[in-house]
């Protein structure tokens, strides 16, 4: 469910949005999983 979110930030071509959004996803999924 997170390609079309990247596809769309790669289109646009904001590499700080695009880092900032793999921060948030990976720091997401940590949490997630550490529950």
């Amino acid at each position: 469910f997170l390609r079309p979110i990247y596809k769309q930030i790669a289109e646009n071509q904001n590499a700080e949005i695009f880092s900032a959004n793999t921060l948030l996803v990976i720091l997401g999924t940590s949490l997630l999983t550490a529950r």
